[in-house]
C-alpha cells in the first residue's frame, strides 16, 4: 500500500488532514503522544526501515514530532529518508501564513509546547521564535527542491486557501478520498485570556508589522 506522509510543520491542519484519511478508512496515525517520532529515531539508529515495527502497516503519518528536556525529533524534516525506505511514496508540505503559524504554536497547549523549546534549546523567548521562523523557510526550500523533478509526488497544502478537494485529486488511481470529511480541528485558541506576556505580545506584534525582520535574511539564504 502506498504511503503518505505530511511532512509540513504542526499547527497547520495536521488534525484535519488525519482526520480526511482516517475517516476515508485508511489506517492513520497522528502524533501518538510523540510515539511516532520516538520509533522513528529508535529504528533508524539500528539500521531498520524507520516505521518498522508497530506502524509498519500504517498509511497515513502525520505530527510525527516528540520534544522534551533532551530529545527533539521532528520526523518530517528526515523526508529523504522516507521517500528512501518507502519509495513510491506520496507527501503532502501543509502550509500556511508563517505569522498565524507562529503565533499558533505560542499558543499551542496554553504556551506549553513553547515552553518546551525553550527547555530543549536553553534560549530566549525571542531566540526561539527565530529558530521557528528560520526553520519554516529553509524546510520548504530543502522539500521543494527535494521534489523538484517529482511533481507528482508532493503536493503543497496551504491549509488557508486550498480546498480538500486537491488532496483527492494528488491521490486520484491511488485512493478515493471523499473530501467531505475534511474539516477544521484542533484550532488553537485566539489571543483572548492570551496566556503570552505583554512584553512578548507587544514583540511578536512588532515583527508581524515589521515583517518578520529574520525572514528576509533566511528567504535570501535559501534561495541562493
Amino acid at each position: 500500500m502506498t504511503k503518505v506522509f505530511q511532512i509540513g510543520f504542526n499547527k497547520c491542519g495536521t488534525s484535519s488532514l488525519y482526520r480526511l484519511f482516517f475517516k476515508n478508512g485508511l489506517k492513520s496515525c497522528h502524533w501518538d503522544l510523540g510515539k511516532i517520532a520516538l520509533d522513528f529515531k529508535a529504528n533508524i539508529t539500528i539500521g531498520k526501515l524507520a516505521f518498522e515495527g508497530t506502524y509498519s502497516d500504517y498509511i497515513f503519518f502525520s505530527d510525527m514530532i516528540h520534544i522534551d528536556r533532551s530529545n527533539l525529533i521532528e520526523v518530517y524534516k528526515y523526508f529523504d529518508i522516507l521517500d528512501s525506505h518507502y519509495p513510491g511514496s506520496k507527501f503532502i508540505l501543509n502550509t500556511r501564513d508563517i505569522d498565524k503559524w507562529i503565533s499558533s504554536r505560542l499558543h499551542h497547549g496554553s504556551g506549553s509546547f513553547f515552553r518546551r523549546f525553550k527547555k530543549y534549546y536553553d534560549l530566549s523567548d525571542n531566540e526561539i521564535i527565530d529558530i521557528w521562523e528560520a526553520e519554516w523557510f529553509l524546510h520548504t526550500h530543502r522539500v521543494l527542491a527535494h521534489f523538484k523533478d517529482r511533481t507528482q509526488d508532493l503536493l503543497v497544502f496551504d491549509i488557508e486557501k486550498d480546498s480538500p478537494e486537491k488532496i483527492s485529486a494528488f491521490l486520484k488511481g491511488i485512493y478515493n478520498l471523499r473530501p467531505e470529511f475534511y474539516q477544521h480541528r484542533n484550532k488553537t485558541k485566539t489571543r483572548q485570556n492570551c496566556w503570552l506576556t505583554t512584553s512578548l505580545c507587544t514583540f511578536i506584534d512588532g515583527r508581524i508589522a515589521n515583517g518578520w525582520r529574520t525572514v528576509k535574511k533566511v528567504r535570501k539564504l535559501a534561495n541562493s
